[in-house]
């Protein structure tokens, strides 16, 4: 009969906007979920850069530490170089003004013998 008929269009009407509004919020969920998974890979992905970037800087400081202590070393060796060099220095001159002392000695001793012979 037509009047069953429309109270059977009208209970899947009732049906529909009953599925449509059981529905509507588990999309809008789904939706703000898929957002939040898009912003969850792009902070992931800047963090993998920043990983990536502080690995970097962390060898380019560990290169930088061992150049310094390179450096250092080199430093230190010169330092003991310029002293022995120095020490050396000083024993020669000291040989220089024995030879000298000595060299005036025998001037005046050539002297003496020339006036007195």
């Amino acid at each position: 009969t037509h009047e069953a008929v429309c109270k059977q269009e009208q209970h899947l009407k009732q049906l529909r906007e009953q599925v449509a509004t059981q529905l509507r919020p588990k999309s809008q969920a789904l939706e703000a979920l898929e957002r939040r998974a898009v912003e969850i890979k792009e902070r992931l992905r800047i963090s993998d850069g920043v990983a990536c970037q502080l690995f970097e800087l962390k060898c380019h400081l560990q290169e930088m530490g061992r150049s310094v202590q390179r450096r250092e070393h080199a430093i230190e060796q010169l330092k003991r170089q310029q002293d022995v060099e120095r020490s050396r220095r000083a024993t020669l001159h000291k040989k220089l003004e024995f030879a000298a002392a000595d060299l005036s000695a025998a001037r005046q001793v050539d002297a003496g013998t020339l006036w007195s012979g």
